[in-house]
């Protein structure tokens, strides 16, 4: 069953040197899963490894995912897919599969004639049916109920995990090198659904000294994600050497409780010197006004630039701002990942149903999005949604909320569109030219806006035609000579958005 992938390139694994052969052999399954699973034939997804497909468990019903190899994979690949099995193998048995960590189940290696190799290695692991944390959260979000003492309930589960990951079994620390939201999920669908951390593709262990307890594991080739690395992660040494330790994997977690609390992250989001810079120094965006000062005080803590003061995971558990939403009442509430309605007959947390109000009128992002109409995303409609709130305030009427010009821009500068002429934009979108927009006149216009296409093109030569007569620039472009222009390049209608020099340049060279 394995598939072909245009993907050539392998996952970023343990070398072979460092595989155990013999720790392989005694996990390995010699037979093809599907006599222990049945395997649905539709993929869940692709990587550079393999193909993910969900699978039954025929013994006990158990729901998981299934990563089959591709079969165009040299030996060396296969190699680092066998040296990643033990490994998750020796996560799972020195954290004592503990459950805010992804399960890894089992591995099977079995003959197949089309590989390269001659045989397709599968690994079983966890399924996460309740999605990833960052979906989650954008959700909880658009329906209101969201809230910094939810956002602590499910930092302290991530929280966890590297608490178990950097203590493990006494002996060393497993070191995960690229948390990230990316790589948070939600266990189910439940109300007892919990927060875990998964894909451990780049995680090293490092033995414990007692001599040094700030151990360090180095190696020149960078393993993460950039916009998530602590500075000692990101930038190398004078050796040319990249610094890996339980310190550095609470930077990133500083990274993503900054991005939980603020929907944005805290430094440039491309790799380069604007990054470097910001990250060597620590010197982060502004914090939303909402954030509470408990809360960037663990921010702070977390991202600071010397390695030794930032807390583990252990001590950060014991914050204040983490304390207060996992002790007492608030920690014996239902999950904050399937939050019931007050019309359910449940009980939202006080505080949070003042934010919410009534649920059950409001209703969900995917039915007020098909009734509002345009292209966006639900991910996209719940941003939109989130900025608006900021902008109109908590408890406004998606349904009949209405912006001023000055609303607009405010808006607009929120969800990352800047530059725009804007006072010609909103007389563009105020389709009923009342002097205000409806959300539904900003949802469309907004998802015009952001789709290449003729309607686009047509939107942005409206904005420069100020007079109505249908040309810009004394007749020097028509709308049909830009249509032709633009149908040569379909993004050029995206370039028009920004500043009026562009447009000028463009009609330079019409």
């Amino acid at each position: 069953m394995a598939a072909a992938s245009p993907h050539a390139h392998a996952s970023s694994a343990p070398t072979p040197a460092s595989f155990d052969g013999g720790k392989y052999h005694a996990i390995a399954k010699r037979r093809d899963p599907a006599k222990d699973y049945d395997v649905e034939p539709r993929a869940l997804g692709k990587g550079s490894f393999g193909t993910v497909y969900c699978g039954v468990s025929r013994a006990d019903g158990l729901r998981v995912a299934l990563k089959y190899s591709h079969s165009h994979l040299g030996e060396t690949a296969m190699e680092q897919a066998r040296a990643e099995a033990v490994k998750m193998q020796q996560i799972m048995d020195r954290t004592k599969r503990h459950p805010n960590l992804a399960k890894f189940i089992a591995v099977y290696e079995f003959p197949n004639p089309r590989a390269r190799t001659g045989v397709s290695i599968v690994h079983v692991l966890q399924l996460w049916a309740g999605g990833s944390l960052l979906e989650k959260v954008m959700d909880l979000i658009g329906k209101g109920v969201w809230s910094e003492a939810y956002a602590a309930q499910a930092f302290s589960q991530l929280l966890q995990s590297m608490k178990a990951m950097h203590e493990a079994d006494g002996t060393g620390s497993f070191v995960h090198c690229d948390v990230k939201l990316d790589n948070d999920f939600v266990s189910d669908d439940s109300r007892d659904a919990y927060a875990i951390t998964g894909d451990f593709g780049e995680t090293v262990w490092v033995p414990r000294d007692p001599a040094n307890p700030h151990r360090t594991f180095r190696r020149r080739r960078f393993a993460g994600t950039p916009t998530y690395a602590a500075p000692e992660q990101l930038i190398a040494d004078s050796s040319g050497h990249h610094t890996y330790s339980p310190a550095a994997d609470m930077w990133s977690m500083g990274v993503t409780l900054f991005c939980i609390l603020n929907q944005a992250f805290p430094f440039p989001r491309e790799d380069g010197p604007k990054l470097r810079e910001a990250v060597r120094s620590a010197r982060h965006y502004a914090f939303h006004r909402a954030v509470q000062d408990d809360a960037k005080d663990l921010i702070e803590k977390l991202l600071s630039v010397d390695p030794t003061a930032r807390p583990t995971a252990a001590e950060a558990l014991e914050h204040p701002w983490i304390r207060r939403a996992t002790v007492g009442d608030l920690a014996a509430t239902r999950s904050m990942f399937n939050l019931p309605t007050a019309g359910a007959g449940g009980v939202i947390v006080k505080g949070v149903a003042e934010e919410a109000g009534d649920l059950t009128s409001k209703g969900s992002s995917a039915d007020l999005l098909r009734e509002l109409g345009g292209g966006l995303s639900l991910e996209q409609f719940n941003l939109i949604r989130t900025k608006l709130g900021e902008v109109l305030g908590a408890g406004y009427d998606i349904k009949t909320a209405e912006l001023t010009e000055e609303q607009f821009e405010e808006v607009m500068s929120k969800i990352s569109i800047r530059g725009l002429v804007t006072s010609r934009l909103f007389r563009v979108l105020d389709t009923d030219g009342n002097g205000k927009l409806s959300v539904d006149e900003l949802t469309m216009g907004i998802s015009r806006i952001t789709e290449p296409s003729e309607d686009r093109a047509r939107l942005v030569f409206s904005m420069y035609d100020a007079d109505g007569d249908g040309s810009v620039t004394s007749g020097v472009v028509t709308l049909e000579q830009f249509l032709e222009a633009v149908g040569r390049n379909p993004f050029l209608a995206k370039l028009m958005l920004q500043p009026n020099e562009h447009f000028r340049r463009f009609v330079a060279t019409a």
